[in-house]
Order: C-alpha cells, then sequence, then structure tokens
C-alpha cells in the first residue's frame, strides 16, 4: 500500500483547510470459529434498559434486546462475539447511518475523491480521533451530528 495521498484527496483536505493523514492497513485472516470459542458480553439494551442475547442475525452475529420483536434493539458482534463498537439508542443509531452514508460520498460512486482509507485519516484527523476511535459505531450523537456537518452532506 502506497503512503501518498491521491492529488484529489490533498486537493479536497486543502480546501477544508485540513493537512491529510495516510493509515496504513495490515490484512486479517479470517477463520472459522468453533461456537465454544464465542465469548458472550453482558450487555443491556440502550433503548429499554433489559439484558441483549447473542444471536446470530440476518448480518451476522449481533446482540439482540430480550424484548424483541417489542424492543428491535440490537448491536452488531465480531465473530468472536466482541461487540463492535458501542451499543446507543435509537436517535444515535440513526445518526451513526447518517454519518456513515456522508463519509461514504468521499470514496464510493462515480463521484469519489480519494480512497476509503484516505477517507477514514480524513475522517479521524478533522474529528480529533485516534485511527483506532475513527470508527462510525464508536460515535456518540454529537459526534455523528459533527461528521455530518463537516462534510456538509443532508443525508
Amino acid at each position: 500500500m502506497s503512503n501518498q495521498i491521491s492529488s484529489e484527496s490533498a486537493k479536497v483536505c486543502s480546501s477544508l483547510g485540513v493537512n491529510p493523514v495516510v493509515i496504513t492497513k495490515t490484512a486479517t485472516k479470517t477463520t472459522n470459529l468453533n461456537p465454544a470459542s464465542i465469548k458472550k458480553i453482558a450487555l443491556k439494551c440502550p433503548d429499554c434498559g433489559v439484558g441483549m442475547s447473542l444471536r446470530e442475525g440476518k448480518y451476522g452475529l449481533s446482540y439482540f434486546c430480550n424484548r424483541f420483536p417489542y424492543c428491535r434493539g440490537s448491536h452488531k458482534a465480531s465473530k468472536k462475539g466482541k461487540p463492535l463498537g458501542f451499543p446507543v439508542n435509537q436517535e444515535t443509531r440513526s445518526w451513526r447511518v447518517k454519518a456513515h452514508k456522508a463519509l461514504e460520498r468521499l470514496y464510493k460512486g462515480s463521484d469519489k475523491v480519494m480512497t476509503k482509507t484516505e477517507a477514514y485519516g480524513f475522517f479521524a484527523y478533522s474529528m480529533g480521533l485516534s485511527v483506532k476511535q475513527a470508527h462510525i459505531s464508536r460515535l456518540n450523537l454529537e459526534q455523528c451530528q459533527q461528521v455530518v456537518e463537516l462534510l456538509d452532506f443532508d443525508c
């Protein structure tokens, strides 16, 4: 992977008055896990306060509210059962979707202006976050709103 950003990315960063950040990524190998190796973590539903259970869902392992279908609280988990980011209420979840769409516009589609790695580097730098913190699933409501405002998109 190159440690250089594209000229288009440099122009976008320059027009917004920020320095570009380059993130280097290492590939990870996925393995089939034994169900016994999955670690369940006690989570409370951010919508209703009841416990959540780890189950296989439409998009892989997720924590679901024990009151489902009356409460739709859910949170994605890794293949090892670790929560990805922090569970939040419905309002924050909807803002996370908006923030993710705004960020994706930088690196997806015919009018993309940078690579995904460059976009997340820009996001991290602009929000004053470390590379590890620069993930939408780790943001609170106010941070999600800042991302949407920063990228000036009406999602």
